[in-house]
């Protein structure tokens, strides 16, 4: 028993002693800072105006992104060629206004799952988005992740090539054979450094997108007199207007307006793959987040991205079913005549679409690969990458079935990835972000199997 409180004694006078010297209340001044580093380290995800003003990414003054350049990337790496599918997609949900009631709540879902990228991205520290994936998920994630990332951005670069094609062949009727010359545009781009070189081609892609838009409405408006052959009196075409304007605003409305049968749960779902594809840009978001000057701004600037998308493709989706109703072409620029002079510019808006784009995924797949920037495995990489895009283009049995896969694995990278990785960021604190992401996770899943199954079976 002596012996005992003898030794308890002896712990508490070294203890005592210890606790006097200069190294305890250094250790204790260690975890002070420790603890206030971490609670400075969470007040980052809290709220986007948090964030400082200067760029999170060690890069020369000139490689800085303003809004609206890095809008414009943003623009450019959704809507290359997503615009092309959209007059499907109507077909697909029964009507114009079934698509837009569609794509409401599928924006802000995106929104959302865009900016949860931008915060998990400042918490970590990360410029890429395979980066985060292995600093919240961890190193054998990541492998997995990397692999599906490679496939989409393949699989995306695929798909511009084959609308490449398709819009060479029109321009080329006398000599089709020419067509894949057309894929040279974007080559060069695709060697790039870094996607802020890429700043003045995504502008150029957004402005290539307005004036499919605005090419596409004056088409069906020019064309609308056709409909007025053998009428004479004026107060019949007076009558034949007003009619015209009311089919408008009942195709709007009415999947009938436009001959279309009603939508079947089943066919809207095959309208979200369609959706994803045109609406995907968070693959290339971290690294434009990471690359503005004012990272506060990146929510206004998501928003202007998505919502100058969703004004294009709707524009152009409306004035496309009404010319060919339930008959359109999957891509839209198809079932126009090759000889028609004033679509000839929105082919071409096409290919300068395209041309914006198509960087973007070449860039994001060489990153996948290696860090090595130097200019010989740039070049190496881009025509690497160049000659299998091209092969697989040429053998590729239809854009239908390109778009439609390619859209399937969207749903992974903008709800099931972001969703699982909000799930483990925020499971201690914050926790309905948690919620939110395990509601993205399971929406991106069944989304996924359910498109990817139904465009190996029935397409």
């Amino acid at each position: 028993m002596y012996s005992l409180i003898e030794k308890t004694t002896d712990y508490v006078g070294r203890y005592i002693s210890f606790t006097s010297k200069p190294e305890y209340d250094e250790i204790g001044q260690i975890e002070d800072v420790e603890d206030e580093l971490n609670s400075l380290k969470d007040s980052r995800v809290s709220s986007w105006y948090n964030h400082e003003s200067e760029p999170l990414i060690n890069e020369p003054e000139e490689t800085k992104l303003k809004p609206f350049p890095a809008m414009a990337l943003l623009v450019s790496s959704m809507a290359g060629i997503g615009v092309l599918s959209f007059p499907l997609g109507f077909v697909y949900a029964g009507g114009i206004l079934n698509g837009i009631l569609i794509q409401i709540p599928f924006l802000a879902f995106c929104w959302i799952t865009i900016n949860a990228l931008g915060m998990i991205a400042r918490k970590h520290n990360c410029d890429e988005y395979e980066d985060i994936v292995t600093a919240v998920l961890g190193s054998k994630v990541d492998k997995i992740i990397k692999v599906i990332f490679f496939i989409y951005s393949l699989g995306s670069s695929m798909a511009y090539f084959v609308v490449i094609i398709d819009q060479g062949k029109a321009f080329f009727d006398f000599k089709p054979s020419f067509a894949p010359l057309l894929c040279l545009l974007p080559f060069p781009f695709s060697v790039a450094k870094n996607v802020a070189f890429l700043k003045h081609t995504g502008t150029i892609a957004m402005v290539c997108m307005l004036v499919t838009c605005v090419i596409t409405a004056l088409d069906y408006f020019l064309n609308i007199p056709e409909n007025f052959t053998g009428i004479n009196n004026s107060s019949d075409i007076v009558s034949e207007v007003l009619t015209e304007e009311r089919s408008l605003i009942d195709a709007l409305m009415l999947p009938t307006a436009t001959h279309l049968k009603p939508p079947s749960l089943s066919s809207m779902f095959l309208a979200l793959p369609l959706f994803c594809f045109a609406y995907q840009g968070h693959l290339a978001s971290v690294k434009i987040y990471r690359r503005i000057e004012r990272p506060k701004n990146y929510p206004w600037i998501s928003a202007g991205s998505f919502l100058t998308s969703f004004v294009c493709y709707n524009f152009v989706g409306t004035f496309v079913l009404l010319c060919f109703g339930s008959s359109v072409n999957p891509d839209f620029l198809m079932s126009y005549p090759n000889h028609s002079f004033i679509i000839a510019f929105a082919r071409i808006g096409t290919l300068g679409s395209v041309t914006g784009a198509y960087p973007v995924f070449a860039l994001t797949a060489r990153k996948l690969l290696s860090e090595n920037t130097g200019f010989l495995y740039r070049f190496i990489f881009a025509s690497s990458f160049f000659g299998v895009c091209l092969l697989g283009a040429i053998y590729c049995p239809s854009y239908d079935i390109v778009s439609g896969i390619i859209g399937s694995f969207a749903g992974l990278i903008m709800f099931v990835i972001p969703g699982v990785m909000m799930i483990v960021a925020y499971s201690k604190r914050k926790c309905y972000r948690a919620y939110m992401g395990a509601f993205f996770a399971t929406f991106g899943s069944f989304l996924f199997v359910f498109s990817f199954i139904y465009n190996l079976l029935y397409r």
